[in-house]
């Protein structure tokens, strides 16, 4: 195989990522649509496609470094800027580049999705903690100010 016929297996692979990177966007979306409507049976419906998503994102990533290695780079940030500047290849730069935006995206996009998880998982904490009388976790301070409070509170679902 020819540098030439590399370099166009190198950006149809990128070309791949990023087809792969904008269905796992479009996935990470609505998973934050239904997070933010509390909508269980619908992340859990959600949960094999993004699976599939995934795996998909990562199998176009492998082709990508096995068309950085065919060329003679490692597939890493590095290698791959290294390979760009020693490639001259505008074409491919902005390919790795889209990517590479892309790629920062689905990071925020998930690390966002995972605070609202946290964040509903600390709300229904609070909440089987209220209504079973055990204390809440974390630090909590009493009327006096002491830490800890007036002891455990009352299960409201008792009489």
């Amino acid at each position: 195989m020819t540098d030439s016929d590399q370099d166009d297996r190198l950006r149809d692979s990128l070309q791949r990522c990023q087809e792969c990177a904008h269905t796992v966007m479009a996935v990470l979306e609505r998973e934050r649509g239904l997070l933010e409507q509390r909508d269980p049976e619908g992340l859990t419906a959600l949960m094999p496609e993004k699976l599939e998503a995934l795996a998909t994102l990562e199998a176009a990533e492998r082709q990508r470094a096995e068309a950085a290695w065919a060329l003679g780079y490692a597939p890493d940030p590095e290698g791959m800027r290294r390979l760009l500047r020693e490639r001259s290849d505008a074409g491919l730069e902005a390919e790795w580049q889209a990517l590479t935006r892309q790629l920062q995206a689905l990071q925020r996009s998930n690390e966002a999705n995972g605070r609202l998880i946290h964040r509903s998982l600390e709300q229904t904490a609070g909440i089987l903690a209220i209504l079973t009388g055990a204390p809440a976790q974390g630090v909590t301070y009493g009327r006096d100010g002491a830490q800890g409070g007036a002891g455990p509170g009352r299960c409201i679902t008792s009489a």
